[in-house]
């Protein structure tokens, strides 16, 4: 038996027997299910109260259950600036029927191409010089992957990039010849 924390309301309760059946579900899925009998807007209000008392993890698109899923880091910089902007997102019009976390100034999802183009005017504007580089999300993401694999190891690189499987993750582990050389020297 689950006990309820003093901070929790029957909506709150819903959504986890929902999740409990369900695994995962977007606060649309659970208003739509007629389980969770409240507004969507409601249900992500609370959905956002669980999330604060570690009740919930958010993932991507939908909200899930606490066990079982994947953690990644970010700077508390990064968790400002995204409440910051799910508070503003409450009060745009166009997100009203999306779980989305960001949509076009059309109204639409991103796609990879949308995604390039927002970064090539973002580095236009920086006047970041990207001539014969290949600046896309994915080459970001390849360099944090990098980076952590270097920095902290494969295995939190592997849990950054959520990767199951270690082998997808060893493809970022570029750590430079004369590097592992003076490793190997300094092991003895």
């Amino acid at each position: 038996m689950r006990l309820s924390g003093d901070f929790m309301v029957i909506c709150d309760e819903r959504i986890l027997e929902y999740l409990s059946e369900n695994e995962t579900g977007t606060p649309k899925q659970m208003a739509d299910s007629g389980l969770v009998r409240f507004s969507r807007s409601y249900i992500t209000q609370r959905a956002k109260v669980l999330l604060n008392h570690g009740m919930l993890r958010h993932l991507g698109n939908g909200v899930s259950k606490n066990e079982g899923n994947w953690s990644v880091s970010l700077r508390d910089r990064t968790v400002n600036l995204l409440k910051q902007w799910l508070a503003e997102r409450e009060t745009r019009e166009k997100y009203d029927d999306s779980d989305r976390l960001w949509l076009t100034r059309k109204g639409n999802p991103y796609s990879t191409q949308s995604l390039n183009g927002l970064l090539d005017r973002l580095c236009e504007t920086a006047e970041i010089p990207t001539e014969g580089r290949d600046v896309t999300w994915y080459s970001i993401r390849h360099s944090v992957g990098t980076y952590m694999a270097r920095e902290e190891g494969l295995a939190a690189a592997q849990a950054q990039l959520r990767h199951k499987s270690e082998q997808t993750t060893m493809k970022y582990d570029q750590v430079p010849v004369e590097e592992r050389k003076d490793a190997l020297g300094r092991m003895g």
